[in-house]
């Protein structure tokens, strides 16, 4: 298994181990050039991230410490609450209808705005999903 513009082995990206889990071939290619490739629940499957989204983010706030993005699981109000500060996640717009996502920090989460917490939301076409980003 290959991935495109992979640069090197499973081994050199973590400690040399193996995920718990993973039932992949030993030595297969998991990271690629500004990509990075996320295990689902049962770690048999991946999920690739274009990383694209972090560069977007860091122009516009500079002074967030962002953490690495990840794929949505649960129900839109939950995700954006559980957000810490420079936390992205990745709605898959598949799955999330993006105007919800759009308007959720300004209908939904209004008395949680007004406590000082804000959200970023940016249309990620690398990763067909919209991203959102917790920036205070």
């Amino acid at each position: 298994m290959r991935v495109a513009g992979a640069t090197r082995p499973f081994g050199s990206v973590t400690s040399g181990e193996m995920p718990p889990g993973y039932k992949g071939r030993k030595g297969c290619c998991v990271e690629a050039v500004g990509t990075t490739l996320i295990f689902n629940r049962d770690m048999t499957q991946t999920q690739q991230i274009n990383l694209s989204v972090m560069e977007t983010f860091r122009k516009r706030f500079p002074k967030v410490a962002l953490n690495s993005p990840r794929w949505a699981k649960t129900d839109i109000k939950t995700e954006f609450l559980k957000m810490k500060v420079g936390d992205i996640v990745l709605f898959r717009l598949k799955d999330y209808n993006y105007q919800t996502l759009r308007t959720t920090p300004s209908t939904t989460l209004v008395a949680q705005s007004l406590d000082g917490m804000s959200w970023s939301t940016n249309l990620d076409r690398d990763n067909k999903s919209c991203a959102v980003v917790r920036v205070s």
